[in-house]
């Protein structure tokens, strides 16, 4: 017999799990019902006066046979006596005894007709057993049983991330069904790509691990991409069943910290390729915003059509009534006492929280989590605590940061802004650099100190198998009150950038600076001087290893000077784009594409002068090497970012380029030798409508290749519901709390 963790199901859950069990076996319409000013009733089957069936649904796990017997008697017969049933049914989650039931049945004698009415835990695991299809309507209780963890785990799905499995697991105990599983369950099962877009925290991470778990119900192993697409390659199984997982696949707050060389054409081509396989399916998440980013930024993101693969999460999808079960799910399955949650059954309390103009999943989720883990202030009660940072989500991490935390945690999360997610090892360092700048004396055993005080609640450590520990912010409002804090204080911003170890993290204080809506932080000049620097220590080839990107100081160099307004500073970017000095190095084509843009950028009516020499210039090293495909479509991607006009040859030439790659290559599959990347021209050419060699033996080829190479928890809750206002039915929910 199978094995359900019963314990997995809310009040609630319990009582439509029961309404489900007995419509089933009893053929009859059950509804749950209201409770009124008479008590005792949890489902209704009414047919009329005279023919009334009355169900108590009792979730006492933990109870002992004689506290049941005991509590029935004293507290639900009365009840019972008082609405006169024509028949009364007991559902337990307490395994029974023959004796107990004994004493139950003549206890409620003649209500409940005969043992067969009062059902315990080996009961309903039983039925259970033999109706997966109503296991299936309830998430938390599929996912509990013995079998489906079993057949999981036999076949490698939980075993490449196990940061991934809890992840997923947390949020099978909260996640409410809402529309936008629907629309995104269609369009997954349609194309076998989901993009799933929206704000921040309205729960587009929560939807992409529940469409995991039902990828895993069908047989999918399910494969987390953390780091880049390549990711996708190295774990291609033809054979295999997959569905790869990317969180956050253009940056968690800004596109800028996320596309390496080539990411988006290659993320591009991959969408295209699973869309196509027969056996491939990939969940992606992104935030609106960065989306929009993306298409700003990258000409080949701008141009593809996102539309019939995205599905957005809005907040408009959450009802009252789904905003009740989202609120009410996590503070029955948080760390919080029985009278924290107990409060959130006063109506004030869950009425302004879920009826809040700032409602977000997220800072629900926060709020509650963090009252439970950390010790607040005694006069805040936690339902008051969760109202208070929707009014002021921000409150929430100052609270912490400013009143909680000792000051070497926060400088961790300060020196994390401009170098996570990234491994242990290389923050330790960036945290010691910092608090050397800080003339602050630091011992070994401060970083791993910090590190235990904000994991869990500010920052998270992921351990993947064979790579060492990553570090990141806990969830991305962490980053955006660490941003907002740390852009408006120049003794912080100035300390930042001292600390900088690469060009990139000193890009990272730069753009803090440049998002500033200060305008004391632009004309602070010991900031001026702490950046000019620094950038001076990175151009210096007697101390520093960036000297040799050249290029990217002088676009760093033109940014500061539209920053902080500064002629000397312009000055000098005028002498080195004379020399010329800034093509070679180890400077690589995203180099030339950041100076092209910044001296296009730029506010000084002078340095417009340098647009076309500079723009030349870039593009003719950027598509010096073009005898290859990936290098000829890496340097088409490279232009197509430059934001000046491209000299015409210059993009002639690049499409002759390609073209004549293609035929070559369909010409050679002719006769049977294939090039590698055939699939990525032929798809190449239908996006691109591009009129060149097309053989019908390479697109048999190509489409052969391809073809070597759902179950649906349906919605349960409301639905059940006896007749009435939303208002009675969201009560009704939150009066499952009282009894905790």
């Amino acid at each position: 017999m199978d094995h359900y963790d019963l314990g997995r199901l809310t009040d609630f859950d319990f009582e439509v799990l029961c309404k489900d069990i007995l419509q089933e076996s009893l053929s009859i319409p059950f509804e749950i019902f209201t409770p009124g000013p008479d008590g005792g009733v949890d489902l209704r089957h009414f047919l009329n006066k005279e023919n009334k069936i009355i169900a108590q649904c009792k979730h006492w796990l933990k109870s002992t046979n004689s506290t049941l017997v005991s509590k029935l008697k004293k507290e639900e017969l009365p009840k019972v006596k008082s609405l006169n049933p024509d028949r009364y049914i007991l559902i337990t989650t307490c395994s029974l005894t023959p004796d107990s039931k004994d004493k139950i049945l003549e206890a409620f004698d003649p209500y409940i007709k005969n043992p067969a009415d009062i059902i315990g835990l080996s009961e309903i695991v039983s039925f259970l057993g033999e109706r997966k299809d109503i296991v299936r309507r309830h998430l938390r209780l599929w996912l509990s049983s013995a079998s489906v963890l079993q057949s999981l785990i036999s076949k490698g799905i939980f075993l490449r991330s196990s940061f991934l499995r809890e992840e997923i697991e947390e949020a099978t105990l909260t996640y409410v069904d809402n529309p936008s599983l629907r629309r995104a369950q269609d369009l997954l099962q349609e194309k076998n790509v989901c993009i799933i877009s929206g704000l921040p925290g309205v729960g587009k991470t929560t939807l992409s691990h529940i469409l995991s778990i039902q990828a895993m119900q069908e047989g999918y192993e399910v494969i987390e991409i953390s780091e880049n697409i390549n990711e996708v390659y190295d774990a291609w199984d033809e054979e295999a069943p997959q569905l790869y997982l990317y969180d956050d696949f253009l940056g968690q707050t800004s596109i800028y910290e996320k596309l390496g060389k080539n990411e988006d054409s290659r993320i591009l081509k991959t969408l295209s390729r699973v869309s196509r396989a027969h056996n491939k399916k990939f969940v992606l998440t992104t935030r609106d915003y960065i989306l929009e980013q993306a298409k700003l930024r990258y000409e080949p993101v701008a141009r593809f059509d996102f539309n019939p693969w995205k599905s957005l999460v809005n907040l408009d999808d959450y009802t009252p009534s789904i905003r009740a079960k989202i609120l009410y799910n996590h503070v029955y399955f948080s760390s919080l006492d029985s009278d924290g949650k107990r409060q959130f059954a006063e109506k004030h309390y869950y009425q302004g929280i879920i009826g809040h103009r700032g409602f977000n999943p997220r800072l629900v989720t926060t709020a509650i989590d963090l009252f439970g883990q950390t010790a607040l202030e005694s006069n805040v009660t936690p339902a008051q605590f969760v109202l208070e940072n929707l009014e002021n989500p921000m409150r929430l991490w100052d609270h912490i940061v400013t009143e909680q935390i000792d000051e070497e945690s926060v400088h961790l999360l300060e020196v994390m802004l401009i170098i996570q997610p990234c491994p242990l090892s290389l923050l330790k360092d960036a945290f010691f650099r910092y608090r050397s700048v800080l003339e602050i004396p630091s011992q070994s055993g401060d970083f791993r100190r910090s590190i235990q005080v904000l994991e869990n609640s500010m920052v998270d450590i992921s351990q993947s198998r064979g790579r060492e520990s990553t570090v990141s912010y806990h969830n991305p409002s962490i980053r955006d009150y660490m941003e907002g804090r740390v852009r408006e204080e120049c003794r912080v911003l100035r300390n930042l950038v001292k600390s900088a170890s690469t060009l990139r993290e000193y890009a990272s204080v730069r753009a803090l600076v440049e998002s500033s809506k200060s305008e004391s932080i632009q004309s602070d000049e010991d900031l001026k001087s702490s950046f000019t620097e620094r950038l001076d220590h990175f151009s210096n080839p007697d101390v520093s290893r960036e000297s040799g990107y050249t290029a990217m100081i002088l676009a760093e160099r033109i940014k500061l000077s539209n920053i902080f307004d500064d002629p000397a500073m312009l000055e000098l970017s005028f002498t080195l784009l004379d020399s010329g000095e800034y093509i070679g190095g180890w400077d690589d084509p995203e180099s030339l594409v950041e100076l092209t843009n910044s001296v296009f950028k730029s506010k000084s009516g002078a340095m417009k002068s340098y647009v076309e020499k500079v723009t030349l210039d870039a593009t003719k090293f950027i598509t010096d090497e073009m005898g290859d495909w990936d290098n000829a479509t890496y340097a088409e991607s490279m232009l197509q970012q430059i934001v000046a006009p491209i000299p015409q040859e210059v993009e002639e030439y690049v499409e002759a380029s390609i073209v004549e790659l293609i035929d070559n290559a369909f010409m050679e599959a002719e006769s049977g030798e294939y090039d590698h990347s055939l699939g990525e021209m032929l798809e190449y050419v239908r996006q691109n409508g591009i009129d060149t060699y097309n053989s019908a033996a390479a697109q048999e080829m190509v489409d052969r290749a391809n073809e070597e190479k759902v179950g649906i928890f349906s919605s349960s809750g409301f639905d059940g519901l006896a007749r009435g206002s939303e208002a009675a039915q969201i009560k009704h929910i939150f009066s499952t709390l009282k009894d905790i």
